[in-house]
C-alpha cells in the first residue's frame, strides 16, 4: 500500500515471508526444516504459527494462504519483489542478446542488485539462492560491459568492467575488459596500474598468477606506454 513497514517483529516472521517468496509452496514441515532446522518437532507448530501471526500483524493483512496441506505466498495480492524483477530483466535480456533492448534490461537488472541476498542472515536455505543471484549479477555486468564495448563506448564499458571487478576482485575477464577499454581510451598508465593491483591481489588471495593472455596484454601495454613516452 505504499507504506513502509518497520522491522520490529521477530526476524523469523520476515524470514517466513522471504522463504515463501522463493518457493511455489511448502508444507509446514518443509518450512520448519528450513527456518528452524535445530528445533524439536514438538515446538515447530507453535513457532510457525507465531511467525505467521507476527507477519500478519506487521503487514496489516494476511499474505500466507493454505491449500491442500501446503502454505504459499498469496501472489494474487498486489506486490513487487526485487528478486523476481531482477530475474525477469535477465530473462528478457537473454531473449535478444546483443541488442539495445538486451542492454536496457541488463542495466535495469544490475541496478536492482544492492548486495548479496539476505546478507548477514543465518539462513542456510538462502545460501544457494544467494550464490545464484550473485553469479547472475556478475554475468549481467560482464554482458553489459561487453555489449557496451562492442557498441563503441569504451568509457561506459570501462565503468561496468570496473564494477564487476569491484564485486569480484579476482575475475580476470573483468580485468582484461577494463584493460582493453583503457587501451582504447589511450590510457596505458591507468591500465598498467590496474593490472598490477589485480596481479598482486590474485597472488595474495589465491596464490595464482594472471593467465598468459593477461600477461601478454600487460606486455603490450608496457610497450605502448614506452612508445608514448
Amino acid at each position: 500500500g505504499g507504506q513502509r513497514v518497520a522491522w520490529t517483529e521477530a526476524r523469523k516472521a520476515w524470514e517466513l515471508l522471504f522463504f515463501l517468496l522463493t518457493v511455489p509452496s511448502a508444507t509446514r514441515e518443509e518450512i520448519g526444516a528450513a527456518l528452524w532446522p535445530d528445533a524439536h518437532p514438538a515446538r515447530l507448530t507453535g513457532q510457525f504459527h507465531s511467525a505467521k501471526w507476527r507477519l500478519h500483524r506487521a503487514l496489516g493483512r494476511e499474505v500466507v494462504v493454505f491449500q491442500e496441506g501446503r502454505y504459499a505466498f498469496d501472489r494474487r495480492q498486489p506486490h513487487w519483489y526485487d528478486v523476481a524483477a531482477f530475474e525477469e530483466h535477465l530473462r528478457l535480456a537473454r531473449r535478444a542478446p546483443g541488442t539495445p533492448e538486451a542492454l536496457f534490461h541488463l542495466r535495469a537488472a544490475v541496478a536492482l542488485y544492492r548486495g548479496d541476498y539476505l546478507s548477514g542472515w543465518n539462513a542456510e536455505w538462502a545460501l544457494d539462492l544467494r550464490e545464484r543471484l550473485r553469479t547472475h549479477y556478475l554475468e549481467a555486468l560482464m554482458a553489459l560491459a561487453e555489449g557496451t564495448w562492442k557498441a563503441g563506448e569504451p568509457q561506459a564499458a570501462l565503468a561496468w568492467f570496473l564494477q564487476a571487478l569491484h564485486a569480484e576482485p579476482t575475475l580476470e575477464a573483468a580485468c582484461l575488459g577494463a584493460l582493453r577499454c583503457y587501451m582504447d581510451l589511450g590510457q596505458p598508465g591507468a591500465a598498467l596500474a590496474l593490472y598490477r593491483q589485480y596481479a598482486a591481489r590474485l597472488e595474495r588471495e589465491l596464490g595464482l598468477r594472471p593467465s598468459p593472455e593477461a600477461q601478454a596484454l600487460y606486455e603490450a601495454l608496457r610497450r605502448a606506454q614506452s612508445q608514448a613516452g
